[in-house]
Order: structure tokens, then C-alpha cells, then sequence
């Protein structure tokens, strides 16, 4: 069959609530809804997280990694009023990566049920910005040190 016919019945079946592996999903290219964004939707929504990888059919490692993803670009956002090209660079996301990540934060951020989360999101943001502080300040010292001089 068509490419049209085979887009159009998965944007049905997705529509019904159920999720088709595609290339465009699985390597997180294309328009597609990805994995981390349905992850995230879950949390935001109230789920924990081993609810959230149940339903997603996903370990506790990779819902753990979107979350803190997640948390790390709205931190930097709402925190540190970063860039979206910024955010990209200090936390190691692309670009579209931390457009799906505010997207959801834009949707939820006036919410009741978010201010929780926010919450949570603030204190793990602190966490990240000093541990990646602390590593910048180690380097810097590093290469004020006589040993790298010599070089």
C-alpha cells in the first residue's frame, strides 16, 4: 500500500491510544510523538515512575533518563532563563529534544497539579547546576595548573 495509506492508519491507531514503533519514533527524527514525550506526559500528568514505565513498557532506566532530561532543560528555563540553544549545549539535549521538553512545560506549567512537580523539578535543577558547576570549577582549576603549562 500507499506511504499515505500506512501514515494515516497509524495516526488512527494512535489516535485509539496505541503506540506504533516507527523508525521516525525510534530514532527520535521525524514529527512523530516520541517515546520520552509520552514518558514525560505520564509523570507530568501524576503518574511515578515505575507506574510511568509500566504503562510505557519502558525500564526504569530510560524513563529515569527522559525524566531528569526533562527536569534538567525546565530548570535551565525557568531557573537560569537559558536559551533553548543553551540548554541543548550544558545539558547535552538537541535541540528538538528541548523543544519537546518546554512544549510540555508550556502546556502544564499553569496547572494546579504541575506545582508539584515544578517543585520537584526546581530542587533536581539545583542538584544538576551545582554537580555540573562543581565539574566546570575542576577543570578550570586543572588547566590553571603548572603541570598543564608545561604542554
Amino acid at each position: 500500500c500507499d506511504t499515505k495509506t500506512i501514515r494515516r492508519d497509524i495516526k488512527h491507531l494512535q489516535e485509539e491510544g496505541i503506540v506504533i514503533p516507527t523508525r521516525g519514533q525510534q530514532k527520535d527524527i521525524g514529527p512523530g510523538v516520541t517515546h520520552r514525550e509520552l514518558v514525560i506526559r505520564h509523570w507530568v500528568e501524576g503518574k511515578e515512575e515505575v507506574e510511568v514505565a509500566s504503562a510505557t513498557k519502558h525500564s526504569m532506566g530510560a524513563v529515569e533518563s527522559y525524566l531528569q532530561k526533562f527536569k534538567v532543560a525546565v530548570y535551565l528555563r525557568v531557573g537560569k532563563s537559558f536559551t533553548d540553544h543553551e540548554i541543548a549545549v550544558v545539558a547535552g539535549i538537541s535541540q528538538r529534544g528541548v523543544k519537546t521538553f518546554l512544549k510540555i512545560y508550556d502546556e502544564f506549567k499553569n496547572k494546579d497539579m504541575f506545582k508539584h512537580r515544578l517543585d520537584e523539578i526546581l530542587l533536581t535543577g539545583d542538584e544538576y547546576y551545582k554537580e555540573v558547576g562543581e565539574k566546570k570549577d575542576s577543570l578550570l582549576s586543572n588547566l590553571s595548573n603548572p603541570v598543564w603549562s608545561r604542554a
